[in-house]
């Protein structure tokens, strides 16, 4: 029995079985027959972010019979996202950086709420501060024209995620896989199509 808030460690002697990469784990009911829980063994430590609903991040330490510790990158945000376009207007996503220093989005990566599935673009961008953004979309030619947008701020992103117009999430990864920001939406934020959300 766990009481709230309790850690347990179990290591390969009280399994009675180990794991390596690619394996996946299964928590189970005492009776066997519903899981509760399950994830997928990798070669690097994983742990869950409570505050992040949960999600499987990658904690600094392992901190085994402890609460896991996270260094996030919130230095950047989800700031407009246009998910019902009108026209040839692609989908898109602009991100924005409020703070004081530069920001390298190399190997960073985006979601929607299939966050199993990341999109990392290809091209390195360094993200001025002070209210510097980028916006990311699947077509960037078809939206530079559209809307008369620079090319050197738009970041083209394979496999861009299809967002929902019924609702959906946005959510940014940065280069070690750690959740940056999050921002979900429902469609009555929207009056019509060809309308963004800020």
């Amino acid at each position: 029995t766990l009481a709230p808030g309790e850690y347990r460690q179990l290591d390969e002697a009280a399994l009675g079985f180990g794991a390596t990469a690619g394996d996946s784990i299964f928590v189970l009911t005492a009776d066997g027959t519903s899981v509760l829980d399950a994830i997928d063994v990798a070669d690097t430590v994983r742990g869950r972010q409570h505050a992040a609903g949960g999600m499987w991040l990658y904690p600094d330490v392992p901190t085994p019979g402890q609460p896991n510790h996270f260094s996030l990158n919130d230095a950047i945000v989800v700031n407009e996202i246009m998910y019902a376009p009108a026209g040839d207007e692609p989908e898109w996503v602009e991100i924005l950086n409020p703070g004081p220093a530069p920001v390298s989005l190399s190997g960073w990566a985006i979601t929607d709420a299939n966050v199993g599935s990341k999109h990392p673009w290809v091209r390195s961008f360094i993200l001025a501060p002070d209210g510097g953004s980028v916006v990311l979309c699947r077509d960037s030619a078809s939206l530079v024209a559209v809307r008369a947008l620079d090319p050197g701020h738009v970041l083209p992103v394979a496999g861009f995620p299809s967002l929902n117009n019924g609702g959906d999430a946005v959510v940014l990864f940065d280069e070690r896989a750690q959740v940056v920001d999050a921002a979900y939406y429902l469609p009555l934020w929207s009056a019509k199509p060809g309308v963004s959300l800020e």
